[in-house]
């Protein structure tokens, strides 16, 4: 019997728990997400890759983390090695910022 009644104290509800277990799930309840940041498939804009726009790369999975010194503006690395090869005029390496046009 004694230890029925400990079992059951561990498993009853704890008024506590349950209201900061229900601030956590509050945003995912009334449909957004926690920290009121975009829904599902709103991307944040400034998270986005503007060269593919895309948040995480298709093929590397990767999150744009390579940031222009100027416009901070952050690019996934396959993407920025692809444009660097793309922008070539003619000089040995150019490095230009897709969006500022300045060097990186």
């Amino acid at each position: 019997v004694g230890s029925q009644l400990r079992r059951d104290a561990e498993i009853a509800p704890q008024p506590d728990l349950l209201s900061r277990l229900r601030k956590l799930l509050e945003p995912w309840l009334a449909g957004g997400e926690p920290g009121g940041g975009p829904a599902e498939g709103d991307e944040d804009p400034d998270s986005l890759c503007l060269i593919c726009r895309e948040g995480l790369h298709s093929t590397t999975q990767q999150l744009p983390k390579l940031a222009c010194p100027t416009c901070a503006k952050r690019f996934h690395a396959a993407c920025l090695y692809r444009w660097f090869g793309s922008v070539r005029s003619g000089q040995a390496d150019t490095r230009v910022c897709p969006l500022c046009k300045s060097d990186m």
